[in-house]
């Protein structure tokens, strides 16, 4: 089983930015900032939606291809 796309979500990737979040679990934020570091690296961008309105209470999404032989 092959992974070829990853979606990604504003919302997950804001909250592990938050100040709060990086205090109470720095071990599970330095590992989903490693992911993140990965797919930056591993995968390109193919398509990118933002929130539609203008009170901003949607997710943004990333669809990102993971380049071959890197899944």
């Amino acid at each position: 089983n092959k992974i070829e796309y990853i979606v990604l979500d504003s919302f997950t990737y804001d909250r592990y930015h938050w100040k709060l979040t990086r205090q109470k679990n720095a071990k599970i934020v330095a590992e989903r900032d490693g992911f993140y570091h990965w797919v930056a690296k591993e995968c390109v961008l193919v398509h990118a939606e933002r929130p539609q309105n203008h009170f901003n209470i949607s997710p943004g999404l990333k669809i990102y291809k993971v380049k071959t032989g890197n899944s």
